[in-house]
């Protein structure tokens, strides 16, 4: 029975530069420019370790069209360490590195094949002197491609045991990310390949997992705090009859993750000293390997609330918790300490009062929030284009209403 097995891996940006953070030192500085490459050198050791017939890699392999000349060569010897073990590399570019701004002079190694952009290409992967799969691909020409590429597979042409469609594309919701190459799933399922190895969405997800399977491995190395929790590339397993395996593994070098600790009931300072230790707690899918750079965020009632608000206090706090916390391997970086505390006061009691507190309470509570932001917009002068601008649905109306009332509380408070 004819089995298959390879890494499917897309996204790697090699070489982004984080700019992002709101701080960085110098060492932090140091992991985060060697970042990208650990995630793709642990995929080779992986396609080595687990010793698949190949690698596919869906599109930006970097993160600019401008890619230096260090992160090429370093690209290129990976590629050498799996060319050297028998292993074949699959790859296309994305939007993010177009065909024409791969350097010319640049030789791939051996077993290693990038797709043109000009129309779907094929590659057939053989063992044992057997055809064992053809993968198919096509590859971005420019950074802005508005081609229908999904509607230039017309299906396998051969007669191998297995076929793989490669494609830097976006589906029907492309969530934060640019709508290039944009495709529908129905699209995909009866054009006859068995496996569809996808780009361009940063978030792993595996849209059909079989008959044809099409999946997004999502990217190896989160680059911001929109992109949290782990990150990888995906092993699959394929056997001709039968619903193909697909494997998650984390290959990160740091996780970016942003934690909300509730400090109600917190009155004591020193109680802060332990912020990195309960901010672990709270992470979703842990991890003692993981690295970790975190925002904090505050919140609930808390007697700190205006200890909290004082300027640059929660910067001293942070700095103090770094100087132990990322010193350590695996490592942890606070990037920053966000403050959404309120006032530790009984509204209740306040909104029973017969004082201005008692009457601005009540009359905020009963505004409705679009009566709020028409106030708002006549009270300040501003032309009404200018408001117009501030996309809020109607949650997001009702969270600003409710944290104006909490800033004229906490005013109030203060100058009493």
């Amino acid at each position: 029975m004819e089995k298959l097995r390879f890494i499917h891996a897309a996204d790697l940006h090699l070489d982004t530069p984080f700019r992002a953070l709101s701080s960085v030192d110098e060492e932090l500085a140091r992991r985060l420019k060697e970042a990208t490459f650990n995630s793709f050198r642990r995929i080779v050791d992986l396609c080595i370790e687990k010793e698949v017939d190949f690698l596919l890699i869906a599109g930006d392999t970097f993160d600019r069209e401008d890619q230096s000349l260090a992160a090429q060569l370093r690209f290129v010897r990976e590629l050498e360490r799996l060319s050297a073990a028998g292993i074949h590399t699959y790859l296309v570019c994305g939007n993010h590195d177009p065909l024409v701004s791969w350097v010319e002079e640049m030789q791939l190694p051996d077993r290693v094949v990038r797709f043109g952009s000009s129309k779907v290409g094929k590659a057939v992967y053989e063992k044992a002197g057997r055809p064992l799969a053809a993968i198919y691909g096509i590859s971005y020409r420019t950074a802005r491609e508005d081609r229908d590429l999904a509607g230039k597979f017309r299906g396998p042409d051969g007669d191998t045991p297995f076929s793989i469609a490669m494609m830097h594309a976006t589906p029907d919701d492309p969530g934060p990310h640019e709508p290039y190459a944009r495709f529908r799933l129905k699209e995909l399922i009866h054009k006859g390949y068995d496996y569809w190895a996808l780009g361009h969405i940063h978030k792993r997800n595996t849209l059909r997992d079989h008959a044809p399977a099409v999946v997004y491995p999502g990217n190896p190395q989160g680059r911001d705090f929109g992109e949290t929790g782990r990150r990888g590339c995906v092993l699959v397993e394929m056997e001709k009859g039968r619903k193909p395996g697909i494997e998650f593994i984390p290959t990160q070098e740091v996780r970016f993750e942003e934690v909300r600790i509730d400090m109600s009931g917190v009155d004591g300072f020193n109680e802060l000293t332990h912020l990195d230790r309960m901010a672990l707690e709270r992470i979703s899918d842990p991890h003692p390997e993981d690295s970790y750079i975190l925002r904090i965020v505050l919140e609930g009632r808390t007697p700190l609330h205006k200890r909290l608000a004082r300027s640059g206090e929660l910067e001293e706090l942070r700095k103090a918790l770094n100087e132990e916390a990322a010193a350590g391997t695996p490592f942890l970086f606070i990037d920053s300490i966000l403050s959404e505390t309120r006032p530790d006061i009984d509204l209740e009691e306040l909104r029973e009062g017969n004082d201005f507190t008692a009457a601005l309470i009540k009359k905020v509570e009963s505004l409705e929030p679009e009566a709020f932001l028409q106030e708002v917009e006549e009270a300040s002068g501003l032309p009404p284009a200018v408001l117009r601008r501030v996309h809020l649905d109607s949650a997001g109306k009702r969270d600003l209403l409710e944290k104006v009332k909490w800033m004229l509380l906490d005013q109030i408070i203060k100058e009493e």
